[in-house]
């Protein structure tokens, strides 16, 4: 079964990687198929096999021998290894479902913050619409941990926004930002107090040591949604165990 699991997380995970590069563009994510994005070449069989098929090219287009991107394997294998750990952890159910949803939407969220500074209104309605439509799936009293904790967690971020207003006359999230963490709340519950938790020491932290070194400087606007996705990583592996248990070993060696 994890077998099967990490198949599908390779494959969504590739396809997450078509949907950052075409979403902000608003191109369609059916046509055309997949090119490489230099020379527009269409891919060949071999090309579309995650993980395997950046291996085999040896991280380059086979046409133009351009460079393909570095986070695109690692993209693929975070899907699957966090599909089969979810899986592993909760079982095939709703929850599942609504952590797996999740970790798809906040890797997206992360690659088109990195790369484009936006997080695209029709990813966070996607995460809504998945959000509302496990309701009916949920008993009373998680749908309305779900609501108020994705309140919470959005109400958290918008005072983060205005307080950087109040100090800096500039905003200290963004709206994107602000719609993402509520989207958190819906699908995680009060664990989404935890993942800001933790992004906001990693964001912290990023921040500190780009000061120290020159890098930036205190006006500068860090890519948030990256620190969220970091954040929901290790409130995952924690919860379930992971790295305390040992159980990842465990699994990885029964593999």
């Amino acid at each position: 079964m994890e077998i099967l699991i990490g198949i599908i997380g390779l494959c969504i995970g590739s396809f997450l990687n078509v949907v950052a590069h075409r979403l902000p563009g608003r191109i369609s994510l059916i046509q055309p198929g997949s090119r490489c994005p230099v020379c527009a070449h269409p891919l060949g069989p071999i090309d579309l096999i995650p993980l395997l098929g950046f291996l085999y090219r040896r991280g380059a287009c086979h046409y133009c021998r351009a460079d393909i991107p570095r986070y695109y394997p690692i993209i693929e294998a975070v899907t699957a290894l966090g599909f089969v750990g979810v899986v592993h952890g909760y079982g095939l159910g709703i929850q599942a479902v609504r952590l797996c949803s999740l970790l798809c939407l906040l890797l997206v969220a992360a690659l088109t913050d990195r790369e484009h500074g936006v997080i695209p209104n029709r990813l966070i309605l996607t995460g809504l619409v998945i959000g509302v439509s496990v309701f009916p799936f949920l008993d009373q009293s998680a749908r309305v941990e779900s609501l108020l904790a994705g309140l919470s967690a959005g109400g958290i971020l918008f005072g983060a926004r205005w307080l950087g207003w109040a100090l800096y006359r500039q905003p200290g999230m963004g709206m994107g930002d602000v719609k993402l963490a509520a989207v958190i709340g819906l699908l995680m519950g009060w664990w989404a107090m935890a993942v800001l938790a933790a992004a906001i020491f990693f964001a912290g932290l990023i921040g500190a040591w780009r000061l120290s070194t020159g890098c930036g400087d205190r006006h500068e606007r860090l890519a948030f949604a990256p620190f969220l996705t970091a954040g929901y990583l290790v409130v995952i592996c924690l919860d379930l165990g992971l790295l305390r248990t040992g159980r990842l070993w465990g699994w990885l060696g029964g593999w």
